[in-house]
């Protein structure tokens, strides 16, 4: 994956509104199942400073979408969103059904 952003500030691997988990899935849902939401001590995982273009992301795909390619999205990039305004589900806004 070459460009991956989050708007969910609360997310874990959310620095500067890019992804820095080095692998994500999005499930049948069109959500990310890796979304892991901060607790309020919780230590982040230690961040090493990345480009905000990266290339090593590794994005699962288990939704009926046009960039699923095999099980891998094949997208030059997505966005993943807070929908519902729950800030508890990231949605992957790059989603179009296939």
């Amino acid at each position: 994956m070459i460009d991956l952003k989050c708007k969910l500030n609360n997310c874990i691997y959310n620095k500067d509104s890019n992804c820095n988990a080095k692998q994500i899935t999005v499930d049948s849902k069109a959500s990310c199942s890796s979304f892991h939401a901060k607790k309020k001590f919780e230590k982040q995982p230690d961040n090493t400073p990345m480009p905000f273009v990266r290339s090593a992301v590794d994005v699962n795909c288990k939704v009926n979408c046009l960039f699923n390619k095999n099980g891998k999205c094949i997208a030059n990039g997505i966005s993943m969103c807070d929908e519902k305004g729950s800030q508890k589900q990231a949605d992957c806004s790059t989603y179009m059904p296939s």
